[in-house]
């Protein structure tokens, strides 16, 4: 239903100011435990007193909390790491981590409908590959861009850039 909502042409872009700092305080402490508890590092560098972006606050919760789910669900060891600050008029947020990474082969796929990396596959992690699919969408339709380097074996870094809210 979400990707379905995502998709249509009459996507109604929310113009709420929705502060990146009060939803990085709500999604990332379950996220940090689950991370913990899987005997992970997490690390997070939030830029205090973000200006505010336009959006919808669920819309950027879907997102957030995909990208650092799947940095948790694929890291087998190591640093899960989550960051934020301002460049020329947009927030950028990265989640890098220190996971299996993705096939080169596989990166311009990787945002496609159903699409899942075939070490995905391989080592029996669940997903529907609608996850990174709804996410760009998402970003998208906030006139936003998300950026994804990763190198198999060491792990994959996302980025996304969102327009700060003139207000």
């Amino acid at each position: 239903l979400e990707v379905v909502k995502m998709e249509a042409s009459e996507f109604q872009r929310s113009n709420d100011l929705v502060s990146l700092n009060d939803l990085f305080d709500e999604i990332l402490p379950p996220l940090a435990d689950r991370a913990t508890e899987k005997g992970l590092t997490f690390r997070q560098r939030i830029a205090a007193d973000m200006s505010p972006v336009l959006g919808n606050q669920e819309t950027y919760h879907l997102i957030f909390k995909n990208l650092i789910d799947n940095a948790v669900k694929f890291t087998l060891s190591g640093t899960v790491r989550v960051e934020t600050f301002p460049e020329n008029g947009q927030i950028v947020v990265q989640v890098k981590d220190d996971g299996i990474g993705i096939p080169r082969q596989a990166l311009p796929n990787l945002f496609g409908r159903f699409f899942r990396a075939q070490t995905a596959v391989e080592r029996g992690i669940a997903g529907t590959g609608l996850g990174l699919y709804m996410v760009k969408v998402a970003v998208e339709n906030y006139n936003g861009t998300i950026q994804v380097k990763s190198t198999a074996g060491k792990g994959t870094t996302f980025t996304v850039k969102l327009p700060i809210a003139e207000v």
